[in-house]
């Protein structure tokens, strides 16, 4: 039976070159049942745009001491390892990876903005937020492991 690891990485931005993850969270599953999870804070360095920290719910507090993108970037690589990739906008997480040096490209991803596309091709906007708040009422973007 297949096994999944869904993945979501918080950052300060867009760009792995210039911005730094905050944090890491992962969810393996089945088709029936999560198998185990991942979730670490991550402490930048520096700090945090306060649209990001407005946008996540994450406090400068709780990243202060909180494991390095190295450490957290190399367990959830190693968490992926044997494990279907799925993400939801995923090509940002896979841009941090492959920037650590912890992408294989001919590694496939299933993408769920992809399929979100497809089935809500008139929906505002293909970002998280936006599909949510039009499909379930949900105004905050969910964190990796708090989202139901």
């Amino acid at each position: 039976m297949p096994e999944y690891a869904a993945l979501d990485l918080e950052t300060t931005g867009l760009d792995p070159a210039r911005d730094r993850v905050i944090e890491v969270g992962a969810v393996a599953f089945t088709h029936d049942r999560v198998t185990t999870t991942l979730e670490r804070l991550v402490d930048p360095g520096r700090a945090v745009p306060e649209t990001v920290l407005k946008l996540t719910g994450i406090k400068p507090e709780e990243l202060r001491g909180a494991a390095s993108a190295e450490s957290a970037l190399r367990e959830l690589a190693d968490f992926l390892r044997g494990r279907q990739p799925v993400g939801h906008g995923a090509r940002l997480d896979v841009d941090f990876l492959a920037a650590a040096g912890l992408w294989d490209p001919a590694t496939e991803i299933l993408d769920t903005l992809d399929v979100a596309r497809i089935l809500l091709p008139s929906a505002p906007s293909t970002t998280r937020t936006p599909r949510a708040s039009c499909c379930s009422g949900c105004t905050t973007r969910p964190r990796p492991l708090t989202s139901p």
